[in-house]
């Protein structure tokens, strides 16, 4: 997973994949750790370890809804959206105080 933050990086300077990068004003970072075993936060369009094939997968704030049932994304239900839930991303910027 390492490998896919280090082409994230490659691909926009707003990335980092190194830890010890992550303090620099402006970035992100693609924390690849988070993708391990026993985790519970892994990258967008990650298959999860259930029967169904559930996928972590982005969404758009109008697809947030009470009721909500993430076992309807699956493999095959996520491959066949047409939403882009990162169009606009970079448009929409906002500070985040620490």
């Amino acid at each position: 997973m390492h490998k896919i933050g280090i082409e994230l990086a490659k691909a926009d300077d707003i990335v980092v994949s190194e830890f010890k990068d992550t303090k620099k004003p402006g970035k992100i970072f693609a924390d690849y750790l988070q993708n391990s075993p026993m985790r519970t936060m892994v990258i967008p369009y990650s298959l999860r370890p259930t029967p169904q094939a559930t996928v972590s997968t982005p969404l758009e704030w109008s697809e947030v809804k009470p009721g909500i049932d993430p076992s309807e994304y699956t493999l095959f239900s996520v491959a066949k959206r047409t939403a882009d839930p990162w169009q606009g991303i970079y448009g929409h910027r906002a500070n985040l105080t620490l």
